[in-house]
């Protein structure tokens, strides 16, 4: 048994004690760690300890993203395994390089998903902030007003720099260079 991080849908379990749950994951093995949901966007980061077996079963489940037990290997060859995965679940990923890894790229879809759990929260909604006409290629000033002022007021509440944050730039770009300034952080003993 090790701990590894997996990214999979999310369903509504409808009890108090967790709302939301990984979609499949569970029906692999017990699900022993944190589950953090991507700000209502329909998709959990979860730590799980699943044995050798139960991770071959959930590697061969199209829904879920499992990352490697070794998280400083480099990504090489799995860029683009890596990048359309993460820009299915609508993460920002046009930046991944084979040279990267995956800690790399967890530290940052991490600190993506902290972004849009407090843009949901600012927003005081379950709607996804990526749906309907807003993509990642959206730019900042196609955005609503509400959802603009939500991205401004997360980078002034975590003091970070949003001078790059302009009316033309993407929304991609935005949540990277926020992202990015996030400090690293352990999730469920690993560290990002």
């Amino acid at each position: 048994m090790a701990k590894r991080l997996y990214l999979c849908p999310q369903v509504w379990a409808g009890d108090k004690l967790m709302a939301w749950r990984p979609k499949t994951l569970w029906a692999y093995g017990k699900h022993t760690g944190p589950c953090l949901d991507y700000g209502h966007q329909g998709y959990v980061l979860v730590v799980a300890d699943l044995s050798e077996v139960e991770h071959q079963a959930a590697e061969a489940d199209s829904e879920i993203f499992c990352l490697p037990l070794n998280l400083d290997a480099a990504i090489g060859g799995n860029v683009a395994t890596v990048h359309d995965a993460l820009e299915a679940m609508k993460m920002p990923a046009d930046w991944v390089q084979a040279t990267h890894t995956y800690r790399q790229v967890m530290r940052l879809i991490y600190a993506a998903i902290i972004l849009f759990r407090r843009v949901a929260g600012i927003l005081n909604t379950t709607v996804p902030f990526l749906a309907g006409t807003i993509t990642l290629e959206t730019r900042f000033n196609e955005l609503p007003q509400v959802g603009r002022d939500a991205l401004i007021q997360f980078a002034q509440e975590r003091n970070l720099d949003y001078t790059g944050v302009t009316p033309t730039v993407k929304l991609r770009q935005i949540i990277k260079g926020l992202a990015e300034q996030l400090p690293s952080k352990s999730f469920g003993g690993i560290v990002l």
